[in-house]
């Protein structure tokens, strides 16, 4: 007697949804809300902008990694437009 079944990737990975992965990426930002630019992404990114940002992140580190390097560069960006208007 001859068993066939099918798997999927699906089946096999389990991970986070995209849901799960934005929820901790904003969870992330409120909680370091005056670090890095994390205020940008609380105050001002929507979900679908937080999910293009995740890209193709698994993991809840990975995705607020990806997301990190962006909000870093608009908190560098804020910095140097606040010390040009001290000149």
């Amino acid at each position: 007697m001859k068993i066939e079944f099918e798997v999927s990737a699906m089946d096999i990975y389990r991970g986070p949804s995209i849901a799960d992965l934005i929820a901790a990426v904003r969870e992330h930002a409120n909680a370091n809300w005056e670090k890095d630019g994390w205020d940008f992404l609380a105050e001002c990114w929507s979900d679908e902008d937080i999910g293009i940002a995740i890209g193709a992140a698994k993991t809840p580190k990975a995705a607020i990694a990806a997301c990190k390097r962006q909000v870093r560069i608009l908190d560098e960006h804020r910095s140097e437009m606040m010390a040009m208007s001290n000149w």
